[in-house]
């Protein structure tokens, strides 16, 4: 498609949107029918995914994509891809969504192209095929598109053995980071801060820990607080350590507080670690949950050994057993159970972190 035809259906799709955006014109949709291709998607998106609901006409929304999918259109077959992948406005049929994928792909869409390896690399609606699942993937992040990005650096720095390749892995994390992405910036922190993947590097991890801050990542937040306190990658403020200790945990989810503890209680570098600040976290915030989880309760065990209080790790290791008994009754815990024995032993329980 030459730029100058671009240019004209991205006018048309846009007039059209603008032509529907009131609740009176809304309600004539059904009698309305464009012709253009991009601006049946257009319009067909936004009966699918108004966020408010008002004039939402999801039948005539799947109606719009097909035309304009029949038409060609790569954004229209990768939206009836995902609403055949969810059952919104048709009923669930994960072969189908594999097929529209599949056409959008074609035509390099990046969204469909991420969608569709995770089909082949699970066998959702196709014969399980991983690695060209892994080519898909690689293929929708070269494209930039987000779900593509955060896919392949999840894939290749913590994946499976067979699929890692930590240059590409630190490649994609990089724009994926750069494109403000704020779990993406976490992670790439973290990499500096441990210097798992990368030469380790406490200051560029405040950077990143900063820019995730910003976006309001809960853990990058408790972070920041934790390398102020102890002058890491920035000089040492005790003061300001503390009120952003507080600011983030006034904000902070138990899941994030308990990984924040998690880190600080068992990572293998000991500049890392505070169990006394893990006790303070998570101690407080356990005893407002009326049932407590087995994760959590593991984190609060592995501070107290961490801390030297044996005795409050095992009891505590034993509570997160008999919850995890009663949460999950046919599975085994194994690793608990392993760390329960640690404890009985006066040993500390330490795991390589990013």
């Amino acid at each position: 498609m030459s730029s100058a035809t671009m240019a004209r259906t991205r006018s048309t799709a846009l007039t059209a949107l603008l032509c529907f955006c009131s609740p009176s014109l809304a309600a004539q949709a059904e009698d309305v029918t464009p012709a253009d291709a991009d601006a049946q998607w257009v319009l067909g998106e936004r009966y699918l995914l108004d966020e408010d609901g008002k004039g939402k006409n999801v039948a005539a929304g799947i109606e719009l994509l097909r035309r304009s999918a029949a038409q060609g259109s790569s954004r229209a077959q990768s939206l009836l891809g995902w609403a055949y992948w969810g059952g919104v406005g048709v009923k669930k049929d994960f072969a189908e969504a594999a097929k529209w994928f599949t056409a959008a792909a074609r035509q390099e869409d990046g969204y469909a192209l991420a969608s569709l390896a995770g089909f082949y690399y699970r066998g959702t609606g196709v014969v399980q095929d991983r690695a060209r699942g892994k080519r898909l993937l690689l293929r929708s992040a070269e494209l930039g598109d987000d779900k593509g990005l955060t896919g392949a650096w999840n894939v290749l720095l913590v994946g499976k053995p067979e699929d890692r390749d930590q240059r590409l892995g630190m490649h994609f994390l990089n724009k994926a980071a750069s494109a403000n992405d704020a779990n993406a910036a976490y992670t790439l922190a973290r990499e500096y801060l441990t210097g798992r993947d990368v030469a380790r590097d406490p200051s560029l991890a405040v950077v990143w820990f900063e820019r995730a801050a910003k976006a309001k990542h809960a853990l990058a937040s408790l972070w920041l607080s934790e390398l102020h306190a102890k002058g890491i990658g920035v000089r040492q403020d005790v003061k300001r350590a503390e009120q952003m200790l507080e600011d983030a945990l006034s904000s902070a989810k138990l899941k994030d507080k308990n990984l924040f503890s998690w880190t600080l209680s068992v990572a293998q570098d000991a500049q890392l670690r505070n169990s006394t600040l893990a006790i303070r976290v998570l101690e407080p915030a356990l005893a407002a949950e009326k049932e407590k989880s087995p994760a959590y309760l593991d984190t609060l065990a592995a501070a107290y050994a961490d801390h030297g209080d044996f005795d409050k790790a095992v009891s505590t290791q034993l509570e997160a057993l008999q919850a995890a008994q009663r949460k999950w009754p046919t599975q085994p815990a194994t690793s608990m159970e392993q760390r329960l024995e640690l404890y009985r032993t006066g040993k500390a329980y330490r795991e390589d972190m990013l």
